[in-house]
């Protein structure tokens, strides 16, 4: 039997107590309810990957990735973890709307692999370096509140932070207030699909008029109103990114013909480390912008979205603090975060996360 046969494979729930809630203009989570899949290779190598469903954003949550997932395992089971590629198009062939699931059984096929060939993930997405700069983000909470997270991830050597818009009220307040806590930090918009075009546009002019420069403009608008993004990106100094508008990469072939973004930002449990692949192709080629993003993911799932934005090196922005919001300890390795940086080991093989038993 070759040593790359898959001998077995668990899935299992992974649940996270938030340390504080986490707001946005479409969801309030205080727990992430997340799994766990593990593989074990003939040869000994074992992969783990992290699911973080979003039911707001791909309609998938905790149970029905545990109902896709197990049922697929007679698959697995003699299956070539070398033939990656083949068992995730057959697992996408089942369950076509499993796509954060499908990114979790890929991040634990590729570090399996990896680590049979004991080398490095970001090695085998080519290699481009061994580390990446995060944003964090400040949810949507009361401006004075929003001021007190901007002050200690500027304290901490973030130098870039997302702020988290769209329920109006304290949104234009919220925005100030970080400007005034961090000041020289670069700022980032996201709204989440709670505005119309029109108050993104009010909001964006309201901000500019204050001094305070705005790096990007995320998913201001309705995912499905790819005119009123593009109403926005023409009115806008900043650039314009898609999030929620795209999952797959027809969805981001559909907004590069729209006209309605500058940048994508990519989440592998949108689009799975294949789909984001092929993402990151059609950018490339269309002359648009590229971000990769996270859900509410441990450093489990940051660790193989660091990987391959090292190795790629395609992105202009990231943001992936998963492992600040989520908090769990039960997870370790996978990359060094040193201020905004999540540095990777050189030598460690696959993503580098282990689970500790306790």
């Amino acid at each position: 039997m070759r040593p790359t046969v898959i001998k077995s494979c668990t899935v299992e729930a992974f649940d996270v107590l938030l340390p504080a809630p986490f707001k946005t203009a479409k969801a309030e989570r205080t727990e992430a309810r997340n799994v766990v899949v593990s593989l074990e290779l003939a040869g000994g190598a074992r992969g783990i990957g992290e699911v973080a469903p979003a039911p707001h954003v791909t309609g998938e949550d905790q149970e029905g990735t545990l109902r896709a997932l197990r049922s697929h395992i007679p698959r697995l089971i003699g299956s070539d973890a070398a033939r990656w590629r083949m068992i995730s198009a057959s697992f996408q062939e089942a369950h076509p709307r499993a796509h954060s699931a499908r990114a979790g059984l890929e991040s634990a096929l590729l570090d399996a692999w990896c680590r049979h060939l004991g080398a490095p993930l970001y090695q085998l997405f080519g290699g481009g370096s061994a580390e990446v700069v995060s944003d964090v983000t400040v949810p949507i909470v009361p401006p004075a509140d929003a001021a007190g997270v901007a002050r200690a991830a500027a304290a901490k050597g973030f130098r870039d932070l997302k702020i988290k818009v769209g329920l109006g009220g304290e949104d234009f307040e919220r925005v100030v207030a970080v400007a005034g806590a961090a000041p020289g930090a670069r700022l980032r918009l996201d709204g989440n699909q709670g505005l119309t075009p029109e108050e993104a546009v009010s909001l964006f002019a309201r901000v500019s008029a204050e001094g305070i420069s705005v790096a990007l403009f995320e998913q201001p608008v309705r995912r499905d109103d790819l005119a009123g993004m593009r109403f926005v990106r023409e009115r806008v100094s900043a650039p314009v990114a898609a999030d929620e508008s795209v999952i797959t990469p027809q969805d981001a072939w559909r907004v590069l013909q729209a006209g309605a973004a500058d940048v994508i930002n990519i989440k592998l449990m949108k689009a799975g480390v294949l789909g984001a692949l092929e993402i990151v192709g059609l950018c490339r080629a269309a002359g648009v912008g590229l971000m990769l993003g996270c859900m509410l993911e441990t450093r489990l799932g940051i660790s193989v979205a660091a990987h391959l934005a090292a190795g790629l090196g395609a992105f202009a922005f990231l943001d992936l603090d998963g492992y600040i919001l989520t908090g769990d300890a039960r997870v370790t390795g996978g990359f060094e975060a040193i201020g905004n940086r999540l540095v990777l080991s050189e030598s460690a093989p696959g993503h580098g996360a282990v689970i500790s038993e306790a």
